[in-house]
């Protein structure tokens, strides 16, 4: 709590990226996508961030669709801009990366049949 708490001053003092990103690296938000709900993902800073998410599924193997609908990032490595989408199979144990522009937005659907959890660290 207090590494959030410092974040979110450097960021309302105006601390430059690099320093803030290295708070950043200890926060964590856990993600729920239940099968065929559509749910927005967000980046609500100015700067590039990077997550690493686990995922938990009871399922031997689901699929994640992803379409950037604001600005662009990457999704394990593969560069994507507004309209592009991107088909992720994903097992329990999987890690994956979102690298998400300052503002970026990217929805993301579980085509799978069971919840897929998402443990992100920033």
């Amino acid at each position: 709590m207090l590494k959030k708490l410092v974040f979110c001053a450097s960021l309302a003092m105006g601390v430059n990226s690099t320093y803030a990103s290295q708070y950043a690296m200890t926060i964590d938000q856990s993600y729920q996508f239940p099968p065929n709900v559509k749910q927005s993902i967000s980046n609500p800073v100015f700067w590039k961030v990077t997550l690493s998410c686990k995922v938990s599924t009871p399922d031997s193997e689901d699929k994640l669709y992803a379409k950037v609908t604001k600005k662009s990032g990457k999704i394990n490595g593969q560069k994507l801009k507004v309209g592009e989408t991107l088909t992720l199979p994903v097992k329990n144990g999987d890690t994956f990366t979102i690298e998400a522009d300052g503002s970026a937005k990217v929805e993301i659907t579980n085509l799978g049949h069971s919840l897929v959890k998402a443990k992100c660290l920033v």
